[in-house]
């Protein structure tokens, strides 16, 4: 089948370079294929395959890399031919322009010789040894598939309820294996073969979807790698990730209900087709999100709501709507009734819930933080959601909630809170040991609640590694009536931070709450978490005529031309500007609601030599429009969080033709 299928693609395309090894030849075969399909990539493609560079674990001619052009038009060629001279290990096919990332990936699996095959984006990165590890894991398990730790740059962990264990044929329903569609996996490349796996080509969406629900209908056996970040999935804030642009509903959920109903065919097991409709459930909100509900055109919403009328119906069977969380089940009960009325009173209640959570306790023990964090769940205002307790179970009180859903679940299982500490740097996350459960009202009734308690053991972690060097977020993760948040843990004055250092071993670890209250913990060389001396430091800041205008207090050196740089966190993307008499302009980079910024001071000093230097928050006045907020950091630095998107010049000019409208009356 394969050699049929290289003579078929191999119709289409053309093998720009090739140096196979065999056995036969004295050579180790390849175990791991990794296929990129591959366009318009820039220089982005060179840190993928520096990555590759870096898997110890496979020795040479057991891994290969699979690049596949789908017809770029830019200078890409070019840099696909010079891997293809420098690295024995990397092969090159071109093909037509398809439009879409499957036919490639199709190309690249008919060439690929390894026992097993990841597909990996262009833009994307592997972490040392990541695919050695999982190789070593498929074999040892005689796994058809491994799903790898992914760790998300740029947003929030995906697929959560995999990243807590380690496991060896895995259930693809007890383990949560249906959570994940995406094919940043490892596959056993004959399986995909004798099943006849393949990616939908063409301009579709959800091919992944598509690829995976193929994959998982055919009971592969899987394991679960959650102990190694494997894969850095990238969150591109330029527009340039294809999934992050906005859908045609319809044809999503053309190809949404497709991939939904691949794993409800006779031959799948009921209880993973009934697992399946409550994922579809969930995942079906996800394009329409219930804050920007009330901003869409009416006749958008009418088109949408038959949309996800039409997926309940073909989906979701009506056995398994008490398998649904409180709100879900309230919103497929209203789209299966036909009361749009109903459906749209659920996504407003949806869209004012929020989750608000309080510290009340945090202190050193042995080593080790201990922490206490309370959640509860409210209206927009802040006023609570009130449950009595009716001895059978929770019952909620008359509000806009208990309008909507018609039951509570029993108190174990209103819903958990968890810690996590996430890497400022790296963007691993971590599970913390944490036990929750909920608070029941110590009267006749009270606020829907729940407590956890948690653990971080720096020099343990959660799989025994110890956490490396570097700042960790605190994080709270939250599952309320199947509403799913995760917040910065924020601290309060009513609480105190523990300040010492906490020593371990030739390493010291400290808690510090940053300007903005966000609880951190730092790890690094003992006497680290003493905040250093910073020549300059943030007077002023406030947003004028599309650029921030930043007041600097510091040692001034107009004549080598001292400039401040606002540098985004993730991708390193800046903007710089003069400071001329202690202020500078800068506008915004381009970015996305929740990017981090810092601010650097970039000058000459005593010793004539170019320094860039942190800028300190020192005591400054900040105002609140704009697109960004300014804060203090954990290490007294400034630092600033992206609100929204920064308006264009046509907005900007409007703006102004409006307030200059006002000032004169008209």
């Amino acid at each position: 089948m394969l050699a049929a299928e290289a003579r078929y693609w191999g119709s289409f395309g053309r093998r720009t370079h090739t140096r196979r090894t065999s056995a036969s030849q004295g050579v180790a075969s390849v175990k791991v294929s990794v296929v990129v399909a591959v366009y318009n990539t820039g220089e982005r493609l060179r840190a993928l395959v520096d990555s590759l560079g870096e898997q110890q674990h496979l020795g040479e001619g057991e891994l290969e890399v699979v690049l596949v052009d789908d017809g770029s038009s830019d200078d890409t060629p070019a840099l696909l031919q010079e891997l293809a001279r420098t690295r024995a290990d990397v092969h090159v096919h071109t093909i037509e322009n398809s439009g879409w990332p499957g036919r490639p990936r199709n190309v690249g699996l008919a060439h690929a010789q390894g026992d097993y095959v990841f597909f990996a984006d262009h833009d994307d990165e592997f972490f040392p040894d990541a695919l050695g590890r999982m190789h070593a894991m498929a074999t040892a398990d005689r796994a058809d598939v491994v799903y790898g730790k992914v760790v998300r740059v740029g947003a929030r962990t995906p697929y959560w309820r995999l990243a807590r264990r380690d496991v060896h044929g895995a259930d693809l329903v007890d383990d949560h294996l249906l959570d994940s569609r995406s094919t940043h996996k490892l596959y056993r490349r004959q399986f995909l073969l004798d099943h006849g796996v393949r990616f939908l080509e063409g301009k579709v969406r959800l091919e992944d979807h598509h690829f995976m629900g193929q994959v998982l209908s055919h009971s592969p056996r899987v394991s679960v790698l959650a102990s190694q970040p494997c894969y850095r999935w990238i969150h591109r804030s330029d527009g340039t990730n294809t999934s992050a642009r906005r859908p045609d509903l319809t044809e999503y959920f053309h190809y949404f209900t497709e991939s939904v109903q691949l794993l409800q065919t006779p031959q799948v097991p009921e209880r993973v087709r009934r697992a399946i409709a409550v994922v579809g459930v969930d995942r079906m909100l996800l394009p329409v999100r219930p804050r920007a509900w009330a901003a869409m055109p009416v006749a958008e919403r009418g088109t949408t709501t038959a949309l996800l009328r039409r997926f309940v119906e073909r989906c979701v069977p009506r056995d398994v709507d008490p398998q649904l969380p409180a709100l879900k089940r309230a919103v497929v009960r209203a789209l299966r009734t036909g009361d749009d009325a109903a459906f749209e009173k659920v996504l407003q209640v949806r869209a004012a819930l929020r989750l608000r959570h309080r510290l009340e306790h945090v202190a050193w023990d042995d080593g080790a933080v201990r922490l206490r964090v309370r959640g509860t769940l409210t209206d927009r205002t802040g006023q609570p959601v009130v449950v009595a307790d009716a001895g059978t179970g929770p019952v909620l009180a008359a509000g806009p909630l208990a309008d909507v859903v018609d039951a509570l679940p029993a108190w174990d299982a209103l819903g958990q809170l968890e810690v996590t500490v996430r890497h400022r740097g790296t963007g691993i996350e971590w599970p913390l040991p944490c036990t929750s459960e909920p608070v029941r009202p110590a009267g006749a009734s009270g606020p829907l609640e729940v407590a956890c308690t948690a653990t971080i053991d720096p020099a343990h972690g959660w799989f025994g590694q110890s956490l490396e060097v570097g700042g960790w977020q605190l994080l709270v993760r939250s599952d309320l009536l199947g509403e799913g948040r995760t917040q910065d843990l924020q601290v309060d004055d009513s609480v105190a931070v523990p300040e010492q250092e906490e020593p371990l071993g030739d390493r010291a670890a400290a808690l510090r709450a940053d300007g903005t209250g966000r609880l951190a913990l730092s790890i690094g060389a003992p006497g680290h978490s003493r905040r250093p001396d910073r020549p300059y430091a943030l007077r002023a800041l406030r947003w004028h005529r599309g650029r921030f205008v930043v007041d600097v207090d510091g040692p001034q050196a107009p004549e080598s031309g001292a400039t401040v740089v606002l540098r985004r966190r993730a991708d390193g993307g800046q903007t710089e500007a003069p400071l001329r008499a202690g202020r500078a302009r800068l506008r915004l980079p381009p970015g996305r609601r929740g990017d981090l910024l810092d601010l650097y001071v970039r000058s000459r000093l005593d010793d004539d030599a170019q320094h860039e230097h942190r800028m300190a928050f020192g005591r400054a006045q900040v105002s609140d429009g704009g697109p960004a907020r300014a804060y203090e950091t954990a290490h007294g630095s400034a630092s600033l969080r992206q609100l929204g998107p920064q308006p264009s010049w046509p907005e900007r000019a409007l703006r102004r033709l409006r307030r200059a409208r006002a000032r004169l009356g008209w």
